[in-house]
């Protein structure tokens, strides 16, 4: 809402998340992976026509939520990138719209803090990874998830 009354952002965005939504994309027990535990722009390699070719820089590497690395590429190259990249890593719908989700509220909680004065950092560059995790997917349009415990 701050971010709003800034004109920096949409608040009922925020609302396309439900708590009934919220619960779905829990983890499941057994989820975790190796995951690159830092993944940022700097760790991405991207060609020409916008596709992730590559990640580099291993060295933090731990066994983790894939959301959290889906998440780091949604803010680096954007939502729709992110979602091809861990698709044909293998991921399911389930961390990929987590990984979007947390993408967005870290976003979102990164350009309010910079705006309140508690966070230093690029204002354009806090902008621009806002918009890249907002940017809109197909999966969250065609993503029926069934009652808990289904898998979809």
């Amino acid at each position: 809402e701050r971010l709003a009354a800034a004109d920096e952002f949409d608040a009922e965005r925020m609302h396309q998340l439900t708590p009934a939504g919220a619960a779905q994309l829990a983890t499941k027990p057994g989820a975790a992976v190796l995951t690159h535990h830092g993944l940022s722009g700097e760790h991405v390699v991207v060609s020409a026509d916008g596709r992730v070719r590559g990640i580099l820089d291993w060295t933090e590497a731990a066994l983790g939520d894939p959301a959290e690395d889906i998440a780091g590429l949604a803010v680096a190259v954007g939502s729709p990138a992110a979602v091809r990249a861990a698709t044909l890593a293998g991921y399911g719908a389930r961390p990929c719209l987590r990984g979007l989700w947390l993408a967005r509220c870290d976003t979102v909680l990164r350009l309010t803090e910079h705006l309140d004065g508690r966070a230093t950092g690029s204002l354009p560059l806090l902008r621009t990874q806002l918009r890249r995790a907002w940017e809109p997917i197909l999966l969250e349009r065609v993503t029926d998830f069934k009652t808990a415990g289904e898998e979809p």
